[in-house]
């Protein structure tokens, strides 16, 4: 039996990372393969698609991705050959999740498109960030807890719950904490956009801290759009990244991540983007997390700031199964080392008295 339409082109973005030249060509793979597997080994031995993965399989293009050979089959396995239709003024990926281009702030030309596997990366999220989540839940079996930190839109609350799903994980339950209104907004439209029920999710409007107390928090005008690198100050502290201070900052209480920690018997996976707080809030957590989560990724958003979170866990006898670092420019005179980061670092930390 032909393939489909929608399988050809399906195999072309994922392999090849283009669309199809003409409908010539699509009528032409599709009457000619007869699983969708068989097509998709066609493409890879063809001459355009080992040239595509020799180069990403180069070792030293692998090794500084923080990726083996195995890691690609995952996230080819992951995406079977999930090819969700397009939607006016969304972008999907190979999760089946659609993100409002509004959302990212993604220009009108990425209107209705699929995005590839994420090799090296997606429009948001890099590889080996991907692979944390796919990891998590495969060590999982019939239930799957999990916290999105410093949530913004809820990118990955809403991938793990796809994923959760197809994998047939019974009990589902996710936590997705973030402090600014307008990205609580956000967060809740993805949900609604992508059927995610409410009551798997639990929406938390808050700032963690390390320990009980007032931070200030600072909402950013409408006219700014999108900004999902706001974090708490403490009085007299300065906004990291050298911007103005708005009208309206206000002091909020703090809720300590230990006592956040402690709403679960066990997490599963915890994913961490709290802006420059990662080291803070973990020191300050440390035996809840030893206690409680099996598999912790950090994002780092400064030299400084990966080394110390580094040192911690490795000092603390944690296994690291990623780690790509920041990636940062230099002027002088900024006002933070984290204002000097283009890319934020990932780290991937197991726990060996949870995991074995």
């Amino acid at each position: 039996m032909p393939i489909s339409r929608e399988e050809v082109i399906l195999g072309y973005r994922l392999v090849l990372g283009r669309w199809p030249e003409s409908e010539e060509v699509i009528a032409a793979h599709a009457a000619a393969h007869d699983s969708a597997e068989a097509f998709g080994e066609s493409l890879l031995s063809c001459e355009e698609g080992q040239r595509r993965t020799q180069h990403a399989m180069h070792p030293q293009v692998m090794r500084r991705l923080g990726l083996g050979p195995a890691d690609i089959e995952d996230l080819r396995a992951a995406s079977g050959l999930n090819w969700p239709p397009p939607r006016p003024g969304f972008v999907s990926d190979f999760t089946g999740i659609y993100t409002r281009l509004s959302l990212v702030g993604l220009p009108p030309g990425h209107d209705g498109r699929h995005c590839p596997l994420p090799i090296p990366s997606d429009f948001h999220a890099e590889a080996v960030e991907w692979l944390a989540l796919l990891r998590a839940l495969g060590a999982s079996r019939e239930r799957f807890v999990m916290a999105e930190l410093g949530a913004g839109w809820g990118p990955w609350t809403a991938a793990a719950h796809a994923l959760a799903r197809r994998q047939g994980v019974a009990e589902r339950r996710f936590y997705a904490v973030e402090a600014e209104a307008r990205n609580l907004a956000r967060l809740r439209t993805h949900l609604a956009d992508n059927a995610i029920p409410e009551e798997e999710v639990v929406v938390l409007d808050a700032v963690l801290t390390p320990e009980p107390g007032e931070v200030l928090w600072t909402e950013r005008p409408e006219t700014a759009g999108p900004d999902y690198g706001n974090r708490a100050r403490r009085p007299g502290e300065p906004d990291y990244r050298g911007f103005e201070a708005f009208e309206g900052a206000a002091a909020r209480p703090g809720l300590p991540f230990a006592e956040f920690l402690a709403r679960e018997p066990q997490w599963d996976f915890v994913h961490m983007d709290v802006q420059g707080w990662e080291e803070r809030l973990c020191r300050a957590a440390l035996p809840v997390l030893e206690e409680r989560v099996r598999f912790l990724l950090l994002a780092t958003h400064s030299k400084a700031l990966d080394a110390a979170c580094f040192e911690m866990f490795h000092a603390a006898g944690w296994h690291m199964l990623a780690n790509l670092g920041p990636v940062v420019g230099h002027a002088p005179g900024a006002p933070s080392v984290e204002a000097l980061t283009i890319c934020d670092g990932t780290q991937f930390w197991r726990n060996p008295r949870l995991v074995g």
